[in-house]
């Protein structure tokens, strides 16, 4: 009996063990997510555009492309429809990798944003007749996200009748679920879809032009003089979360939106109207209509009849804002309007809508004059550093201890942030000798060595130790004698780096080691160069030297 029990047991383990090797995985490499897409469909580029960290590349490029993320491209591409029966055959696309990681995806989807506000105000410019060039509608991007989706989401609504061809018809599983894609288009709206479904237009006056090229377009208004300053406010946006920033950005989108196909003319007013003032950044209140054509003037320039077309659209705007409408939205000219005979005429083309040039359609071009004079001040300041002269070095070393503190980021970050900040000590040093504090520089330097620590690099034994000593003694120490180490540290870093062995050490590695940009040591070295300065020196010898208060 006992025989036949461990018979019977091992029969049953070893088909377990033959059911386990048949389910075990073949290889323990991770499994690479498959790549998500963003489509740009009323759109075509001959080459690829590259805008922040995304390729935006033509539905044709796909060489670079897994097989299984080829099929899927393929898949997804197929559901655009321009009207009826007719799909979409060439469009762009940005492949997005999927990290997992939450905060790269958030990225990703901040930067398909500000891509699509550049590309909306690069199409959106107007054209011979005033009228944009091409509509809102034709930047919008549909960004697909994988997921399962229920029949009900596909195939099942009130008061309709399925004419899904059963050839084409999604395999639904137990759960009445099929493979598929929630899509947000323009991060502002979502829907689903699944193979076989049709995606059409959210304009239904659409149309797509054979000699449109995203990339010849954005090439040639990238060197136009005109627009130097808005490329490189674009350019530097993701480093630049201000809130000056944030009020271009919004007031781009604001103009972008006037040239909807489906907004009416008052609703296209209102766009450009909030454009402006959002750009402007005024303050409501008494007197807001004055300033605002002030504002707009100074900006443009003495122009014939500004002023007329400023003070006849801010009313327009007005009443449509306070009494929903306004009998007239055309621009009507000062001669016209100061002459008593044509006031019939002037009446009966407001009932008829006739006049010169509707007052958005000059909206959208002093807009985009205020835009280029409000960057083009802005761009130039910040080249030229404007603002770092109203900055003292005292200030910059709390602010340096400020961002060491954050412990919350890592410490390669903490060092990123205050690189422009040690920079600036050395560049814009003059004027601040007698307002530092020897203390408060001594903490910032100690703060920057111990975080050097914390990112594990791999130093020589020597500069351990003089990194080690700076962070251990005590404030009680001498100042002067504080501030030696320092000295001393910044000469062994200066010794390491001409020193060729070091280098052969470390074959094999992308040495990069002094560019600021990208190494902590090269910051620890830049901020104990600065604290070594003569007129650094000299401040603590003369404090040193005189007597206690």
């Amino acid at each position: 009996m006992r025989h036949r029990v461990l018979q019977l047991l091992s029969r049953r383990i070893l088909s377990a063990y033959k059911r386990g090797l048949n389910t075990m995985p073949v290889s323990r490499t991770k499994q690479k997510r498959p790549a998500n897409f963003a489509i740009l469909p009323y759109l075509k580029t001959s080459e690829p555009v590259y805008i922040f960290d995304l390729v935006f590349r033509s539905i044709k490029d796909t060489n670079h492309l897994s097989p299984s993320d080829k099929g899927r491209l393929s898949e997804i591409s197929s559901l655009f429809f321009l009207a009826h029966h007719l799909r979409i055959t060439d469009m762009v696309y940005v492949t997005l990798p999927d990290t997992g990681d939450e905060e790269i995806r958030r990225k990703q989807q901040k930067q398909l944003s500000v891509a699509q506000i550049l590309i909306g105000y690069l199409y959106t410019s107007p054209s011979t007749n005033g009228e944009p060039f091409y509509s809102f509608e034709h930047s919008s991007i549909y960004f697909f996200d994988p997921t399962m989706v229920s029949e009900y989401a596909l195939e099942s609504s009130e008061r309709t009748e399925n004419l899904w061809p059963p050839d084409s018809r999604p395999i639904y599983n137990r759960r009445y679920d099929t493979p598929g894609y929630t899509v947000h288009l323009n991060f502002t709206s979502s829907f689903f879809v699944a193979s076989g479904s049709r995606i059409y237009p959210p304009a239904h006056r659409i149309w797509l032009n054979s000699s449109q090229d995203l990339r010849t377009e954005l090439l040639m208004y990238s060197v136009n003089a005109r627009n130097w300053a808005i490329i490189e406010f674009f350019k530097n946006i993701e480093d630049n979360d201000s809130e000056f920033s944030t009020r271009v950005i919004n007031a781009l989108e604001w103009y972008n939106r006037s040239a909807s196909i489906n907004a009416a003319e008052e609703i296209a007013l209102l766009s450009v109207a909030i454009g402006l003032e959002t750009l402007l950044g005024l303050e409501q209140g008494d007197g807001f209509t004055k300033r605002f054509k002030e504002a707009v003037q100074i900006l443009i320039g003495p122009t014939p009849q500004l002023g007329e077309w400023i003070e006849q659209f801010y009313k327009a705007r007005s009443k449509i804002v306070h009494h929903g409408k306004w009998h007239t939205l055309m621009y009507q000219t000062r001669e016209s309007l100061s002459n008593k005979s044509e006031k019939k005429k002037i009446k009966k083309d407001m009932e008829q809508g006739t006049g010169h040039g509707a007052l958005v359609t000059h909206g959208r071009r002093v807009f985009r004059l205020c835009v280029n004079a409000i960057l083009s001040g802005a761009m130039t300041a910040e080249q030229t550093r404007l603002g770092s002269w109203f900055i003292n070095n005292q200030e910059r070393l709390i602010n340096i201890c400020k961002i060491l503190n954050q412990t919350e980021k890592t410490a390669p970050q903490r060092l990123v942030d205050i690189r422009q900040e040690v920079l600036d000590l050395h560049e814009f040093w003059a004027g601040s000798e007698k307002i530092i504090e020897l203390e408060t520089l001594v903490a910032a330097g100690k703060l920057i060595a111990k975080t050097y620590v914390e990112t594990n690099p791999r130093i020589p034994n020597n500069i351990r130790s003089s990194i080690e000593q700076i962070i251990n003694t005590s404030n009680k120490v001498d100042i002067a004698q504080r501030l030696d180490n320092f000295k001393s540290l910044a000469e062994d870093i200066q010794k390491w780096k001409k020193d060729n062995s070091f280098l052969r050490t470390m074959q094999g590695r992308e040495l990069r080691l002094f560019k600021m940009k990208e190494d902590s040591i090269s910051i620890l070295r830049v901020f104990l160069e600065y604290a070594a300065m003569p007129h650094i020196e000299l401040k603590a010898l003369t404090e040193a030297l005189s007597p206690p208060q």
